[in-house]
């Protein structure tokens, strides 16, 4: 049966950490053996196909993790993989729940059918690329090798393993930060309520700052930047939610008679519509978040 010849056997490199709590952490490259069910007739063929105890096909085979979230007894990792060698231009993968991970000084830039669609509205990889400094030096990732963030898995300490390397220092709070942007857009959520209106008609906010209503309202106005919207669509979408931060900045000042400060032109900096402008409207290019999710 496929699986069981002995040179399929995991190799002797792999094994149980003793430190498991200074292995698994924020950034750490690994691999693993990892299982699921076989989806494809392509997986049934395969040499990593075997049979388990209830008769349904299962494929495994060894793959790279990152580890997103530390834990006592498991962690949380996202998975590398280049699909076979197609990056994010495979089909049925979403781009943007991905990113790229390299290792050296410069990242390997996306290749033609990777980028994305604007006709098709199409969002495009996360922008910053990860890079991971192997432990040894000769040791390289592909150039297609891409981070999903949109499929977390729990590992447990007790899995046999074999260190790649880590994540380079400058590029953990990327890794986060992408993830996290990721994992929040596939969450479910509630629409925020930013206020309600008295019977007299005169808005009192309830959930949020001005400073946090202007925060949401920049990474919103970016968001459709990144994703090919001209920056007139964008303040345009985003025009009755900024017309409710007027009105409650307006009421603040009217309690307290005090003068707003700050220079925003719609909600958005200056300097940022202009660079926004200088990149093009529905140009290929990359906009490096300013606000982070923390």
């Amino acid at each position: 049966m496929p699986g069981s010849r002995p040179d399929d056997l995991l190799y002797e490199d792999f094994r149980k950490t003793k430190t498991p709590r200074k292995f698994f952490t924020l950034g750490k490259v690994f691999q693993t053996l990892w299982s699921e069910a076989a989806d494809s007739a392509n997986d049934v063929r395969s040499r990593a196909f075997t049979i388990n105890s209830f008769g349904e096909p299962v494929h495994s085979k060894v793959r790279r993790f990152v580890v997103v979230k530390e834990g006592q007894l498991s962690c949380i990792a996202v998975p590398v993989t280049s699909y076979g060698g197609k990056g994010v231009a495979k089909r049925g993968v979403k781009k943007s729940d991905h990113t790229i991970i390299h290792c050296g000084k410069k990242a390997p830039l996306p290749a033609a059918d990777e980028l994305p669609n604007p006709a098709l509205r199409e969002a495009g990889m996360q922008p910053d690329p990860i890079r991971v400094d192997p432990d040894l030096s000769d040791k390289k990732l592909d150039e297609k090798s891409r981070v999903d963030f949109a499929k977390p898995s729990v590992i447990h300490h007790n899995v046999k393993v074999k260190s790649f390397g880590m994540v380079n220092r400058a590029s953990l709070r990327h890794l986060h930060a992408q993830y996290r942007n990721v994992a929040l857009e596939e969450t479910p959520k509630p629409a925020p309520t930013f206020g309600s209106r008295s019977p007299s008609g005169a808005f009192a906010a309830t959930t949020h700052s001005q400073s946090e209503s202007m925060d949401t309202y920049r990474r919103a106005y970016h968001s459709l930047i990144t994703n090919y919207w001209a920056a007139s669509e964008a303040l345009a979408v985003l025009a009755p939610y900024k017309a409710l931060i007027d009105e409650a900045a307006e009421q603040r000042r009217s309690s307290v008679s005090a003068p707003a400060t700050g220079s925003m032109l719609n909600g958005v900096d200056e300097e940022d519509e202009a660079d926004d402008a200088d990149a093009g409207d529905g140009a290929a290019y990359r906009v490096q978040y300013r606000g982070q999710y923390e």
